[in-house]
C-alpha cells in the first residue's frame, strides 16, 4: 500500500511540475508579446532601425557582385577539364569566363560548358582564359551538383581575331544562373 501512495503522489509531483512549466511558458510567452506590442505601439523606430538595417544586410548579401577579370583567380588546375584551349595560337580568339563574388550561390561549383564540351569547374571570383578557334560558339554554365538548383543558362558567343570576349556567370537573388557579356 505504501508503494502504491509513493508512485501516485509522484505522479502527480510530476504532472504538477508540468503544470508549472506550461504556466510559465504561457506567461513569458504574454510577456513577449506585450512588450512587442508597446515598442510597436508607442516607439516604432525601436523597432524599424534593426529591422530596416537587417533587411537592407539581407537584401545584399544575397546579390552577388561582378569582378574584373584583375580581380578574379585563375581556376585551379585541377578544375580545368578542356586544357587543350588553354593555350593560344593562330587563329584563335580569347573568351574570358569569369564568376561573381557575394554568398548567393557560394556554397555551389558552376561547371562551364563550350559547344557541349565541359571546359572548367569555377568557384566564385574565379575566371579562366580559353583561347578558341575563330567561330560561333554557344557556352553554357550550370551547377556541378543537383542541391544547388539554379538550373542551366546559355549565351552565344563569335569568337573574331584579335578580340577579347568576356562573360560573367552570376547567380540572382531567387537562386538562378545568369551567363551575361561582362565589360570588365
Amino acid at each position: 500500500m505504501r508503494s502504491a501512495f509513493r508512485s501516485r503522489h509522484f505522479y502527480n509531483y510530476l504532472a504538477r511540475g508540468q503544470r508549472l512549466k506550461a504556466r510559465d511558458n504561457l506567461i513569458a510567452l504574454v510577456d513577449v508579446t506585450l512588450r512587442v506590442y508597446y515598442l510597436l505601439a508607442f516607439q516604432p523606430e525601436v523597432v524599424m532601425r534593426p529591422f530596416t538595417a537587417l533587411l537592407a544586410l539581407s537584401l545584399t548579401a544575397c546579390a552577388t557582385q561582378p569582378v574584373s577579370i584583375y580581380q578574379a583567380s585563375a581556376v585551379p588546375s585541377s578544375r580545368i577539364l578542356a586544357p587543350q584551349w588553354l593555350s593560344q595560337a593562330q587563329y584563335t580568339g580569347s573568351l574570358i569566363i569569369k564568376r561573381d563574388t557575394g554568398f548567393m550561390g557560394s556554397a555551389c561549383i558552376i561547371r562551364v560548358f563550350v559547344d557541349t564540351v565541359p571546359v572548367a569547374d569555377l568557384a566564385p571570383s574565379e575566371k579562366v582564359e580559353l583561347f578558341l578557334p575563330l567561330g560561333e560558339y554557344v557556352v553554357g554554365a550550370t551547377p556541378t551538383s543537383t542541391f544547388c538548383g539554379g538550373g542551366t543558362s546559355e549565351a552565344a558567343v563569335v569568337i573574331r581575331p584579335e578580340s577579347q570576349k568576356i562573360l560573367r556567370i552570376a547567380s540572382g537573388q531567387s537562386g538562378d544562373i545568369h551567363l551575361q557579356p561582362s565589360a570588365f
